[in-house]
C-alpha cells in the first residue's frame, strides 16, 4: 500500500520508547546486520498531506495506522494506492478486501471519530473505490474545529490460515528470564524492510524479563530462504544456544564454523551472546540431502548436543560413530556433539536401521551423557535393552543413551502394538529419563498403579520414566480424554514431579486445580504436573476461543513454569 499524492520527503518521528532491543542478524555479511534497533510504541509522519498526520502503532499483535486530520484541513486528499493487488472490493460489512495471490488482506470498516470534551464522538464514514486500484473515504458531518481520526483496522489472513509467529521451545536462566526460539513471518509486527532477509521465514529468538512484562531483546536470524528455529538452551552466562533448519545459501555463519556452505536443506547450530546482538558461533550441519534438527542440549562446559533426522547419504560423521553410513529408509536419526567453539565435532553418528528413524528430542545430564527419543519403523533398529519390543504396526518409540564420547549405553523401545510417537525427553539427577508423546496402542506398557491405566480415545498422551540403566520402566501412564492428546514438552523437578505440556481436543481432559477447565475452540494447550509417587495430578487447559497449542515448557529453581 502507498499513499497516492502524498509527500515523499517526510521524516518519521518516534514516540514513547519501549524497553528492549531488536537485532536483525540476517544474511552472511555482518555489515548488513542491523543491531540494537530501539522499539517505540508509536511512529508518526507529519504532514503526509496538508494538515494530515499518519501514525503507526501496535495493539496486541496487530499493526494499526491512523490518519489524523488537523482542524480546518481536508480529509479527501487521502488516497490509498494498492498497486499490485489482484482485486479490491468492499463487502456488505463495509470492510475493504485486498486480494494478492493466495492471500487476503482485510481492513475493517474504518473507525472515524473525534475526541470532544464529552468523550469520543463517532463519525459516519466508509471506504470508496476510486478506480485504478485506489481507495478513498467518504465521511458524514463532523466538527471541523476539532481534529478528526480515520482509523482503518488491519486483519491479515491467508486461505491456509493466518501467518503467525510461533514459539517452539523455551529455556529459563537463573534470574528467571525466559528465552524462546521459533520462527516468524512477520518480524514481531514490524513491516518488512531492506534490513531483513526477504526469506519466507526467519528464526526468532526472544528474551523476556523475569517479570514477563517486556522483552530484553528480540533477534531475527536467517537468510534468503526458510529458516526455522526448533530448540534452545541457555548457559549460566545468558548465552542462548539454538538449533533448527535452514534452506538459506546466505545463512549467517561465523569464520570458524564447522560447516560454512549450505549443501542442501541443512541443520544449523548457533550460540547467541547474552545481549542477543552477536553470534559467538554459528555453523551449518548437514549433507547433500534434507537434514532437520529437532532439539538441542548443552553440557556444563558449553558443548552442544543436537538430534534430528537426515536423508543425506553424506551426513558428517566421526570415526568413533556408532554408524558412519546411512542405514536406509527415507530418514535416519542423527546425534551430534559440537565443541564449545562450534568449530569441530566431538562425535556425530547416524542412528537407526533400514526403515525410517527420526530423532525428536534430546537432553543431557551433568556427566555429559545424552538422551534421545524419537520414532522408528526399522525391523533391525539397534535395540540394547531388556525391555521387550512388542511386534505391531512397526512405528515404535525409542529412548537411547550415549556416553560423553558418543558410545551407546542403551537403546530401549517405548511402544505397544500400534503407533507410538515420543516427542519430548528430560532427565533427572539420578540419570532416569522421562519421555512424553502420544500413543495409539491399547497395550502401551503402563505400570502398576498408573494414573490412567487405559487408552480413552484413538490416541492419548503418555508419560514414561525409565530407570538409569534403561532396563525397565519405573513409571508409565496414559494421559488424556475422549479426544486427541499429545505431549510436546516435558520437565522434572528435584522432587520428582513431572511437568508435561502439549495439546488436547478432549473436553474431558483430566483437569484439576487449574485456571481453566473448559475446552475452547477446536483444541487447547495444557499443562499437567504429575507426582508418580502419590499418583496425584494438577493440570489446566491453556487457550482462548481459537485453536491453541503449547510446544515448549521450562521450569525454574523456584518451581515456576514457563510455556510457549
Amino acid at each position: 500500500m502507498e499513499l497516492a499524492g502524498a509527500r515523499q520527503d517526510v521524516a518519521p518521528q518516534a514516540r514513547h520508547k519501549v524497553p528492549g532491543k531488536i537485532h536483525y542478524l540476517t544474511g552472511s555479511d555482518p555489515r548488513d546486520w542491523r543491531l540494537n534497533v530501539p522499539g517505540y510504541e508509536r511512529i508518526e509522519y507529519p504532514s503526509v498531506y496538508p494538515g494530515v498526520r499518519l501514525a503507526y502503532y501496535g495493539i496486541g499483535q496487530q499493526l494499526e495506522y491512523d490518519f489524523i486530520v488537523e482542524p480546518g484541513s481536508s480529509w479527501n486528499t487521502i488516497c490509498l494506492d494498492f498497486e499490485g493487488a489482484d482485486n479490491l472490493r468492499v463487502d456488505e460489512n463495509g470492510d475493504l478486501l485486498i486480494g494478492v495471490a493466495d492471500a487476503e488482506l482485510r481492513q475493517h470498516r474504518p473507525r472515524i471519530y473525534q475526541n470532544t470534551g464529552h468523550g469520543r464522538s463517532e463519525i459516519e464514514g466508509r471506504y470508496v473505490l476510486l478506480g485504478n486500484q485506489q481507495v478513498g473515504f467518504e465521511l458524514g458531518d463532523y466538527d471541523e474545529r476539532l481534529p478528526l481520526v480515520i482509523d482503518p483496522v488491519l486483519v491479515y489472513s491467508t486461505y491456509a490460515g493466518t501467518s503467525r509467529d510461533r514459539g517452539y521451545a523455551i529455556a529459563v536462566d537463573a534470574a528467571g528470564c525466559a528465552y524462546i526460539v521459533g520462527d516468524t513471518w512477520s518480524s514481531a509486527g514490524l513491516t518488512r524492510t531492506s534490513v531483513q532477509s526477504g526469506g519466507n521465514q526467519d528464526v526468532m529468538v526472544m528474551k523476556l524479563n523475569a517479570s514477563g512484562t517486556g522483552f530484553v531483546y528480540a533477534s531475527y536470524i536467517g537468510g534468503s530462504g526458510s529458516d526455522l528455529g526448533r530448540g534452545i538452551a541457555v548457559d549460566p552466562a545468558g548465552n542462548a544456544y539454538i538449533t533448527g533448519t535452514t534452506s538459506s545459501t546466505n545463512f549467517p555463519v561465523t569464520t570458524s564454523a564447522l560447516q560454512s556452505a549450505l549443501k542442501g536443506q541443512d541443520a544449523f547450530v548457533a550460540k547467541l551472546n547474552a545481549s542477543g546482538n552477536g553470534l559467538l558461533y554459528s555453523t551449518l550441519l548437514g549433507g547433500s540431502g534434507a537434514d532437520t534438527a529437532a532439539g538441542i542440549a548443552i553440557s556444563g562446559s558449553g558443548e552442544a548436543y543436537i538430534t534430528g533426522y537426515t536423508a543425506s547419504l553424506d551426513f558428517p560423521t566421526t570415526t568413533s560413530a556408532i554408524r558412519r553410513n546411512f542405514a536406509g529408509g527415507f530418514y535416519d536419526t542423527f546425534a551430534a556433539k559440537i565443541n564449545n567453539a562450534g568449530s569441530a565435532l566431538i562425535y556425530s553418528t547416524y542412528l537407526g536401521g533400514s526403515g525410517n528413524d527420526t530423532g525428536a528430542a534430546i537432553a543431557s545430564d551433568a556427566a555429559g551423557n545424552a538422551y534421545i527419543t524419537g520414532t522408528t519403523d526399522s525391523a533391525d533398529f539397534p535395540w540394547q535393552s531388556t525391555i521387550p519390543r512388542v511386534s505391531g504396526t512397526g512405528t515404535d518409540g525409542f529412548v537411547l543413551k550415549l556416553d560423553p564420547g558418543g558410545r551407546l549405553i542403551y537403546s530401549a523401545p517405548v511402544a505397544g502394538r500400534s503407533a507410538d510417537l515420543p516427542s519430548a525427553i528430560t532427565v533427572d539427577a539420578a540419570g532416569s529419563a522421562y519421555v512424553g508423546g502420544s500413543t495409539f496402542s491399547l497395550d502401551f506398557p503402563v505400570t502398576s498403579g498408573a494414573y490412567q491405566p487405559s487408552l480413552r480415545a484413538d490416541y492419548d498422551a503418555f508419560i514414561a520414566k525409565l530407570n538409569p540403566s534403561g532396563s525397565a520402566f519405573s513409571y508409565v501412564t496414559y494421559l488424556g480424554g475422549s479426544g486427541s492428546d499429545n505431549i510436546r514438552s516435558i520437565a522434572v523437578d528435584p522432587a520428582g514431579n513431572i511437568y508435561a505440556a502439549g495439546w488436547t481436543t478432549s473436553w474431558d481432559f483430566p483437569e484439576k486445580n487449574g485456571m481453566d477447565s473448559f475446552l475452547h475452540g477446536s483444541g487447547d494447550g495444557f499443562l499437567a504436573i504429575l507426582n508418580p509417587q502419590t499418583n496425584s495430578l494438577d493440570s489446566t487447559l491453556v487457550g482462548g476461543s481459537n485453536t491453541d497449542d503449547v510446544y515448549g515448557l521450562a521450569i525454574d529453581d523456584s518451581g515456576a513454569v514457563y510455556l510457549t
